[in-house]
């Protein structure tokens, strides 16, 4: 082309100066078309496109090729890069699939081999905010009689913390607000239920300025509150931090450890036993911090927090204490055998979180490696426990795509079952709280990502077919 445009040139130049000379320019015209060709083109040919490239990606069905869509093949598309039609069974995870895991799909896989997400989640209830931003369900216990009950907290320009109700289906009984300041979150919670009254005992760890908090309060079964205590901090620079050691319940009634210190050398903790008018008395204090603490059948007391790791209370005195190595938002469980299990958080990027089961005498019966980020655990109906958290996206999922999963290990720590909930959009689902009423009722709760706009509270009970 760039030959032909200097012809054209050349002919102009040569027709100019013939004006002058008189040279016949027909000749030179025609040299110059049969130079460039009768479509431009400098070397003679007819001057057509030349022909694309066989191959996948071209636009064109060719050869063993099932489709193909040029620039809009993809492995997540009608159409895959390799020009073959997305079908169930290939490993990408096409538009109308939860899920693809390839040609080694089984029965007792997450994902079966009709890509579809398998799950028992019989009852999945939501909770959206006002502001729409990152709401979560931080802490569950069932109700009886059927149903569950949780503190959702709602994060927008405020912060509204509220006690909600649900049935067995997933309708809403009642809410009751614990909280709302511009300053305040939430950063540790517990619940116990009475099971003869139905009475909700929510204990929560909240923040205001530079002050830290501790509120407990009855709700009973119809959604009135009873009473209310607060905790403030002292202005005693040893005591000037209050936070929420543990809340159990023993024979009907809350029991609060209080753990008081700015330090860990300085941390003490408070027993304080409450009666159903809210009346409050207090043993202790314990020379050491907790984060979490349990009842154990015999009486004694289990609890958890740096820098001790594991501890056992009787009688208002650390019996025994083990170091369980790190203890990064730990959980406590006791489990059916009278053995009590701790989570913690893991030390490496393969194994995120580890659960330690140790005997009445603090002697360790096993270690189990949980393949999720962990954040709840409670004992098992039948034995063992389950874990609850985020679990990793499923195969042909992007990795962004975490789930809910709940896990569940039988006594000898063996993995029996693994269940999800994947919510509506490709983001960031997770368990924060377990609680099991049965087997056929294991309540879990957490958030779920709804795209942009943040997360909403989830609520779900695993039936029938829970581990």
């Amino acid at each position: 082309m760039v030959r032909t445009w200097w012809s054209a040139v050349v002919v102009v130049t040569l027709g100019c100066g013939n004006a002058s000379t008189g040279h016949d320019t027909d000749a030179a015209a025609g040299d110059a078309e049969s130079d460039s060709g009768p479509h431009g083109t400098s070397d003679g040919s007819s001057g057509a496109m030349d022909p694309v490239a066989a191959g996948c990606g071209n636009g064109r069905v060719e050869g063993d090729e099932e489709c193909d869509l040029g620039f809009a093949n993809r492995n997540d598309g009608a159409c895959t890069s390799a020009c073959t039609l997305a079908r169930c069974g290939d490993g990408w995870v096409a538009a109308d699939e939860g899920c693809d895991p390839g040609p080694e799909a089984t029965e007792t896989s997450e994902c079966t081999a009709q890509c579809t997400i398998r799950s028992d989640v019989a009852v999945a209830v939501t909770f959206d905010g006002p502001a729409h931003g990152h709401d979560t369900a931080v802490a569950i216990a069932a109700r009886p009689g059927g149903g569950a009950v949780a503190v959702v907290d709602f994060v927008g320009r405020t912060q509204d913390h509220v006690l909600v109700a649900i049935d067995a289906a997933g309708e809403e009984s009642w809410r009751v607000a614990l909280a709302s300041e511009s300053l305040s979150a939430l950063t540790r919670t517990q619940i116990e239920v009475d099971p003869r009254t139905g009475t909700t005992f929510v204990a929560f760890e909240r923040t205001a300025g530079w002050d830290k908090l501790v509120d407990l309060t009855a709700v009973d079964a119809d959604g009135a509150t009873s009473w209310s205590h607060s905790w403030m901090p002292t202005r005693d620079p040893t005591t000037a931090q209050t936070g929420l050691g543990g809340l159990a319940l023993v024979g009907g009634l809350p029991v609060l450890a209080l753990t008081t210190g700015q330090y860990p050398w300085t941390a003490q903790t408070r027993i304080l036993s409450v009666s159903l008018e809210g009346a409050v008395t207090e043993d202790g204090p314990l020379d050491t911090e907790l984060h979490r603490f349990v009842p154990a059948p015999d009486g004694a007391f289990y609890g958890v927090g740096p820098p001790t790791g594991l501890v056992r209370i009787s009688d208002g005195q650390v019996q025994w204490e083990v170091d369980a190595g790190s203890v990064n938002d730990p959980d406590i469980a006791v489990l059916d055998d009278g053995t009590v299990a701790l989570l913690t958080a893991g030390n490496s990027t393969e194994v995120d979180h580890t659960v330690q089961v140790f005997d009445v005498e603090g002697s360790s019966r096993l270690t189990v490696d949980v393949p999720l980020l962990a954040a709840a655990i409670a004992p098992r109906p039948t034995g063992g426990f389950v874990v609850t958290g985020e679990l990793e996206a499923l195969p042909g999922q992007l990795s962004t795509n975490t789930r809910v999963g709940l896990l569940a290990y039988d006594a000898e720590g063996t993995l029996v079952s693994t269940q999800s909930f994947d919510g509506p959009a490709a983001g960031a689902d997770l368990g924060l709280d377990v609680n099991v009423a049965a087997a056929s009722e294991i309540w879990v709760a957490g958030a779920v990502s709804v795209g942009f706009q943040g997360t909403d509270a989830w609520l779900g009970r695993f039936g029938e077919g829970a581990p």
